[in-house]
Formats: C-alpha cells, structure tokens, sequence
C-alpha cells in the first residue's frame, strides 16, 4: 500500500503537487513514532500521529475541491460537506472525551477495546487500591501478571494490597518476586521490612531498612524505621545514625528529634537532648 500510494503521488506530481507533499510530509513525519526510533517503553507511539496527518489533510484539503465540477454550486457543495463533517467529528470528539473524566473511566474503555492489556490492569488495579477496595485491586494486578509475569511493580503492588488486608505472609512472597525481578526496588525492601517490623521479626526488618537505605540514601522513612529497630536490638549507637541521617533528609521529622532526644538523654548527653527535644517542640508547635 505505501509503495502503490507513493508511486501514484510521484506521478501526479506535476499534475496535482499537492499530492506528493501531503505523501512526503505524512511519510517523512511518521518515521520517529512508529518505534524504529525507540523513545520509552511506547512499541509504537500512535498518538502523535496527528503530526504525519497534516499532510494527509493537506491532499484532503486541496484534492476534495477537484472532486467536484466547477459549476455555481460548487461553493455550497463544498461548504455544506464540510459543514457535515465537521459535525459528525464533533459528535465523535464529545463522545470520545467523556472517557477521559477520570481515570476509572478512562482505564475502563482502554480494558474494553484492547486484548492482554497488562498495564491497563495494572492501573486499573491501583485506582481500586486508592479507593481502598484493597481485593477488587489484587485481582487486576493477578490479571496484569497472568499476561505480563515479570513486572515488579505489579507484586509490589499485590504486595502492598495484601498487607493492608492482613494477609502479612502472602505479602511478603509478594515483595519478594518483586525484588527478584528488581533487587533494587527500595520501596519493596522498606514495606517488606515494616512487615517484618511488625511481625516482630526485628533483625529481618533492619536488614531490609538498610538495603532500602543503600539503594535510595534520601529515603527518610527507611532510616526512621532503621533506627528504631537498631533501638530495639541494642544497637544504639548506629541507631543515632539513622535517626540524624532521618532529620538530614527529612528535618521537619518532629518524631525523630524526639527520638534522638531520648537516647540523648539516656547516654546523659544533656545538651544534645536538649536541642533535640527543642527542635521537636518547635516543629510540633508550628
């Protein structure tokens, strides 16, 4: 079809030019988004055809007018077709834009008309966790993963789903394929090891707080959490680590002035308690 088209725009291009330049600029243009030029995850990138079909509209604009003999109503015929056309891609726009109102909807179409379509069910699946319908969520991420097994986000994300159902264990195995396929998720060490925290598997949690640390240094929660389980093993001067590291990266972290103030006080540290616990006061009261 492309060879058949370029030939007969070539051919006329004395006799109707526009022709070939609406050809060339649509060919031309349609190059860098049809995925010989690679640019994100995008195989393709459909939606910027609207560049290559300027050219398109071109030939459309300038060849519509020959179809018609030059008589007196030429011009009404003309003006009257596209009267027509314009309203029916009116019509099709409005009803086209409602699917963008909200992501559910929008998500929802997608589903719809496509097949296999693993990252619509992955985002279908975190509207349903932010709404907090935490099983509708698990069951579009299990949909995503039975097309598409190797994406970590999506155990991640039945990971974070199943925790907040209870379902700790399952929770856990989660993020553990998670970081199989991605060992430096550090978001998937530092939930794994507030579920761990919580289970009282203290010695576990700290090593996955200190692998989210490695990976991602500004990860203020994760050092929080570290501190507090080295606290709880006896670990206190590391534990003083983390909680500075805590207010270097998050220094309105009111709880972890607090924290360094305690464990000032305890080592009799008296003027560093007490700068902690005014920085926490202060912080507190604003």
């Amino acid at each position: 079809m492309l060879a058949g088209i370029s030939f007969l725009a070539f051919r006329e291009r004395h006799r109707r030019p526009y022709l070939a330049v609406g050809w060339l600029w649509y060919l031309g243009t349609l190059v860098p988004v049809i995925g010989l030029v690679q640019v994100g995850d995008a195989a393709y990138s459909d939606r910027y055809t609207y560049v290559p079909l300027i050219g398109v509209f071109l030939a459309v604009a300038w060849g519509v007018p020959e179809l018609f003999p030059k008589r007196r109503w030429r011009q009404a015929a003309l003006g009257v077709s596209a009267g027509v056309v314009l309203a029916a891609l009116s019509v099709a726009a409005f009803f086209q834009t409602g699917y963008w109102r909200d992501n559910m909807t929008l998500y929802s179409r997608a589903l719809a008309v496509t097949e296999r379509n693993w990252l619509v069910l992955l985002n279908l699946g975190a509207v349903y966790e932010d709404r907090g319908e935490h099983s509708q969520a698990i069951a579009y991420f299990l949909e995503a993963l039975r097309f598409k097994p190797d994406i970590p986000e999506a155990w991640y994300n039945l990971g974070a789903a199943s925790g907040k159902l209870g379902r700790e264990q399952e929770a856990i195995g989660y993020y553990r394929e998670a970081l199989r396929l991605n060992p430096e998720y550090a978001s998937a060490w530092y939930n794994m090891g507030l579920i761990q925290a919580r289970l009282g598997r203290v010695e576990e949690a700290a090593g996955n707080f200190a692998e989210a640390v490695r990976i991602a240094p500004d990860h203020g929660n994760a050092w929080y959490n570290l501190g507090f389980a080295y606290l709880n093993l006896g670990r206190v001067p590391e534990a003083i680590t983390c909680f500075r590291e805590t207010v270097r990266v998050k220094p309105d972290f009111a709880e972890a002035w607090y924290n360094l103030g305690m464990i000032y006080e305890k080592l009799g540290r008296r003027r560093e308690a007490e700068d902690s616990f005014r920085e926490a006061e202060r912080l507190q009261g604003r």
